[in-house]
């Protein structure tokens, strides 16, 4: 089975999302520090993670970095409710050579 990380501070944005995750039927790990996030990385190896940009620990990008250094072709989707153009050229820059990062801006 699929194994989605969903990471955000926020628990109502982890109860919500997570009900959607396995309602579709994938495993959902969740995390509410990218420092929880990190361990579940390693522990777990997921399939695909989604994470929040903002969160009191850290940020997303730490999330993406960590992910990737253990494995190049993990898909990493970025959300925020904070989204502004200066952030979407930020996470747009990042070099990623194994695939397509997606920035997606959820109000």
């Amino acid at each position: 089975m699929t194994k989605i990380l969903l990471v955000d501070d926020e628990i109502e944005i982890i109860e919500g999302r997570s009900k959607i995750i396995k309602n579709l039927g994938y495993d959902c790990l969740t995390a509410q520090s990218g420092n929880e996030a990190d361990k579940i990385i390693k522990e777990e190896s997921p399939d695909i993670i989604l994470t929040d940009i903002k969160m009191p620990d850290g940020d997303g990008l730490a999330v993406l970095n960590a992910a990737k250094d253990l494995d190049p072709d993990i898909p990493v989707i970025v959300f925020t409710g904070h989204g502004s153009r200066s952030f979407a050229a930020l996470i747009t820059a990042r070099p990623t050579p194994t695939g397509i990062f997606i920035s997606v801006n959820i109000i």
